[in-house]
């Protein structure tokens, strides 16, 4: 006979949905306020151009 299937709440379905009974690994990071200021103001910021050592990996 079949196993019921339970019903839980997905907190990242996409994820669970590949690896439903799997454990997810978890992990605290403690932020310091200058350190979440830095990825403020880096997160807030206009994207820096591509080098052109970039662009020529890109492009093989």
């Amino acid at each position: 006979m079949p196993e019921p299937v339970r019903k839980t709440s997905a907190k990242q379905p996409r994820l669970e949905g590949e690896a439903p009974e799997c454990a997810l690994p978890h992990v605290r990071v403690d932020w310091t306020d200058a350190e979440l200021a830095s990825l403020a103001k880096l997160a807030s910021s206009e994207p820096a151009k591509p080098t052109d050592a970039l662009i020529r990996l890109m492009k093989g």
